[in-house]
């Protein structure tokens, strides 16, 4: 990878995700400052109090931060509210306590001192116990600081943007060089703002007490501010009268290419912006997101729309009647309307290493039950449970595995390569399939549904901009298996962005310029 190109290719977006972590961290710290100080100064002086909030603080910190992401989904929808909801909850436990360690650990002569002096209760805390105890309130926000922008990185995988975008990305598509686009900032920023505080601390020891109380009102002032700037800025810069279209994608290659290509080719061919909200996750989070409005079009696949979203059992449909079956239930229960499919089929389907297919003779899924008890299988979270996965392969096949090895769907196949695991559950279109040399069983007992791929856009959308119909049309049967699975080669093992990658496609199709 040549360093120089790649930061410079990236140097656009990477200012734009920089300004988008800043605006998470400085926001969420800022509302801890509001909350956890006066939470502080109030617990101080009541000790039962003191307990319970300590207590309350303390057990939501043991919430792992992705669960508590998903869980606000429901209630605030995908974007920065859970982020910055969820990086507050956890910056005010440090800053909360320290309040209360620096207020309790006043001296008593200091506290005796000021009450002989006619101070009162609003003076004495201004003059005497915040003055004293700076240092350590300016510890915890230190602390909650840093915590909030290495946590700031998980709101990726809710659409909240920020330097996560390109973690995510480079997990998604197994690029290095993203994610250390994204991991190093972020720790040079959390580097950047710890100094920056400590310095504004530095400078206010030369000045009297009642100045030094004035340097929480400053920090609380620029984590407050900032935000306030960014989001100015942007209603500066925005047009008004923009007509943006929003695209969703899953976290996986095939997923992040499809919608490259869409927006791409919507660019190009009408005048309506285009904002890229990929590495969303799983389908059900994709579905939700645009039955809220959240996102206005993506990629679906006809089996996962029949199982997953619509609850139904396979039973042998083909593939041109699972797609009407599903356009028309969507329609009527969501008013999303299904496009024309793109012409692949990307099934699900249970995929061994070429030498060992060859040492045990497998050919089918059935070969594989004498095995079963001796293997070991990796798949991804999003078929733990649901039936055209490892419910279905109990069932249909009465396989039962050694071992389940729950992976990351790029993992899958670099565990199987490297023989971490023995069996993954794939996905037919992958490129890596031929370049790993794995071998795909038949599935002999009609376990997995068709997958078409298609564009599915909210109804209400078409209406607005009815001249997208036309262009998503374009894609219409011009992508075989062949083609999707060479495309996703290009990009997983010749490391080439989504973006060229769907650029050349559809100049090769003439479908753009």
């Amino acid at each position: 990878m040549n360093i120089p190109n790649f930061i410079w290719e990236n140097l656009p977006e990477l200012g734009v995700k920089v300004v988008e972590q800043l605006h998470l961290v400085t926001s969420a710290v800022g509302i801890a400052l509001l909350i956890g100080i006066p939470f502080g100064l109030i617990a101080a002086r009541r000790p039962v109090l003191r307990r319970w909030v300590i207590g309350l603080a303390s057990v939501l910190q043991t919430i792992p931060g992705l669960a508590l992401l998903v869980f606000l989904l429901p209630f605030f929808g995908i974007g920065s509210k859970p982020a910055i909801i969820t990086l507050a909850i956890y910056a005010i436990l440090p800053i909360a306590t320290n309040t209360v360690l620096g207020i309790t650990q006043v001296a008593l002569a200091n506290l005796e001192a000021a009450d002989a002096l006619g101070f009162t209760a609003w003076q004495r805390l201004w003059l005497v116990e915040l003055p004293l105890a700076r240092p350590t309130i300016i510890a915890g926000i230190r602390i909650a600081t840093t915590i909030s922008m290495g946590m700031a990185t998980l709101a990726a995988f809710i659409g909240a943007g920020g330097l996560g975008d390109f973690i995510n990305r480079g997990l998604a598509l197994n690029d290095t060089g993203l994610l250390l686009l994204g991991a190093i900032p972020a720790a040079a920023l959390a580097l950047l703002l710890d100094s920056l505080i400590y310095r504004i601390e530095i400078r206010m020891q030369v000045y009297r007490a009642k100045s030094q109380s004035y340097i929480l009102i400053g920090l609380m002032a620029l984590f407050l501010g900032f935000p306030l700037i960014v989001t100015s800025g942007r209603l500066m810069v925005a047009d008004r009268h923009a007509q943006v279209i929003r695209i969703g994608s899953g976290n996986f290659t095939e997923q992040i290419l499809l919608s490259e290509i869409m927006a791409q080719l919507i660019e190009k061919n009408t005048a309506l912006k285009v904002k890229r909200k990929f590495n969303l996750g799983a389908a059900a989070i994709l579905i939700d997101a645009m039955r809220h409005n959240e996102i206005d079009l993506y990629a679906a696949y006809t089996g996962t729309a029949y199982i997953n979203t619509l609850h139904q059992s396979y039973s042998g449909m083909n593939r041109d009647k699972l797609y009407h079956y599903v356009k028309s239930e969507y329609q009527n229960r969501f008013q999303i309307t299904w496009m024309l499919p793109m012409g692949f089929n990307d099934t699900q389907a249970i995929a061994v290493r070429e030498d060992f297919a060859k040492r045990y003779h497998l050919r089918t899924v059935s070969d594989l039950v004498a095995l079963a008890p001796r293997l070991v299988i990796g798949t991804h979270a999003d078929f733990i449970r649901r039936y055209d996965g490892l419910p279905g392969l109990k069932q249909k096949y009465g396989l039962r595995f050694k071992a389940i090895k729950e992976l990351e769907p790029t993992l899958m196949y670099e565990a199987i390569h490297r023989k971490d695991v023995d069996v993954i559950l794939a996905f037919s279109t992958d490129g890596r399939i031929p370049a790993y040399h794995l071998t795909i069983l038949e599935d002999d007992r009609g376990l997995f549904p068709p997958y078409d791929g298609a564009p599915i856009v909210r109804s209400s959308v078409l209406q607005s901009y009815p001249e997208l119909v036309p262009v998503l049309e374009k894609l219409a049967q011009t992508l075989d298996d062949h083609t999707i699975q060479q495309l996703n080669y290009l990009v997983d093992l010749k490391k080439r962005s989504p973006a060229r990658v769907a650029r050349e496609f559809l100049r090769s199709k003439g479908l753009i310029a």
